[in-house]
């Protein structure tokens, strides 16, 4: 069963304009649809940005204000009832300042709601206390549009419609969970029991600037004027990933829809018709050692295994901030007065690299462990 009947099949729309306009309209249609299951009575919609960090809208780190303000605005004027919130990595003290410095206050203020504030327990299959706290404007909306950034992402891959919904979980609670599921799939099987905890939800990815290379933060930004909307969430990020250059079965949260049967690629329809194809020399993260979409040569299981990424911290650009310190999941990262990381503890879930504001924290292939394992590989065969 997918994420939508089958009188209403995944449908995916690529977008190609500098206008956001267009982009705006494709929304009301899909809405529209939705709505249509609610007897078209006013919905209540909370719209879902990605505000992870404090940066303007011209890194190309967040979603690009003005689209969340135009498409918040139209849904109003139908008559629905709308926020918009995030709850950001780290300090929950500081979402406000991080929505300020990211440009929504001055265009979208008053559609802004710090939804951290009010969090409802659910039943989650968590290890430690099987419960989350969740943002209840998540839990009490109609619809959820889930509007991501085009990005790459150095520990899922990629950044996208389903991943974004982390950001309805408040506080500290992700250190718990990047605990409790520390393998690259079990976090990508946990975002999906997260998403189908929610109500109905869409996507709309903003690709008007586009990040590749290492991100979600400090990528290397493109301009594309590329937006994907789409009444699944599952399907937006397929055609994300194959937009990438990516063969959807390397992407967790990708294969994971589709085993679960929340994702059948070959009954989406898309807007153009054909299967998109991906934008030219578009650059992987350091952590990404598998193939291409449609690559029959791409790197053999045993020795993706092997090549193994580690974080290092130049002091140059480090501004001892401690935020790397105070928000890794397994204390692993220590100030002295640099960071220093105990690869021992550490699960390379690249928290430290995400949150930190200068990029200081730094992806590098660890080609030592890559030598080493290859020669206890080669020593086992002459065994």
């Amino acid at each position: 069963m997918t994420e939508n009947s089958k009188t209403n099949p995944d449908r995916v729309t690529i977008l190609r304009t500098g206008d956001l306009s267009p982009v705006v309209a494709e929304v009301l249609k899909v809405v529209d649809k939705i709505q249509s299951n609610f007897d078209h009575a006013p919905l209540k919609i909370l719209v879902k940005p990605n505000v992870v960090a404090p940066f303007p809208p011209e890194r190309g780190v967040t979603t690009n204000p003005a689209l969340v303000h135009k498409i918040c605005g139209a849904l109003k004027g139908l008559g629905h009832t709308v926020s918009m919130g995030d709850c950001p990595g780290g300090n929950p003290g500081k979402t406000e300042g991080t929505f300020r410095r990211a440009g929504f206050l001055d265009l979208c203020g008053d559609n802004y709601t710090n939804i951290g504030q009010d969090a409802r327990e659910v039943f989650f299959p968590c290890r430690e206390c099987g419960k989350l706290f969740l943002a209840g404007a998540a839990l009490e909306a109609d619809l959820i549009i889930s509007m991501p950034r085009f990005k790459t992402s150095s520990y899922q891959f990629l950044t996208g419609a389903v991943k974004n919904l982390y950001g309805v979980i408040p506080g500290t609670q992700k250190m718990r969970i990047h605990r409790e599921f520390p393998e690259r799939d079990d976090f990508a099987g946990m975002l999906i029991d997260l998403a189908s905890l929610l109500p109905p939800r869409i996507a709309v990815i903003d690709g008007g600037l586009v990040m590749e290379g290492n991100g979600p933060i400090h990528g290397d930004i493109r301009r594309e004027n590329l937006y994907i909307v789409s009444n699944s969430i599952f399907a937006a990020d397929y055609a994300m990933a194959l937009m990438m250059g990516y063969d959807p079965e390397m992407v967790p949260t990708v294969r994971l829809s589709s085993e679960r049967g929340l994702l059948i690629q070959e009954e989406i329809e898309f807007n153009p018709p054909g299967v998109p194809e991906s934008l030219p020399d578009f650059v992987h993260p350091v952590t990404f050692s598998g193939g291409a979409a449609g690559d029959a040569d791409a790197m053999d299981a045993s020795i993706r295994e092997m090549v193994s990424v580690r974080v290092t911290f130049d002091e140059d650009s480090c501004v001892q901030c401690g935020l790397c310190a105070e928000n890794c999941p397994t204390g692993s990262i220590k100030m002295n007065p640099y960071p220093i990381l105990s690869q021992e503890t550490c699960i390379s879930c690249f928290c430290c690299n995400e949150l930190c504001p200068t990029g200081a924290a730094r992806l590098e292939k660890d080609l030592e462990n890559i030598w080493s394992e290859a020669m206890k590989n080669e020593a086992g065969q002459l065994d």
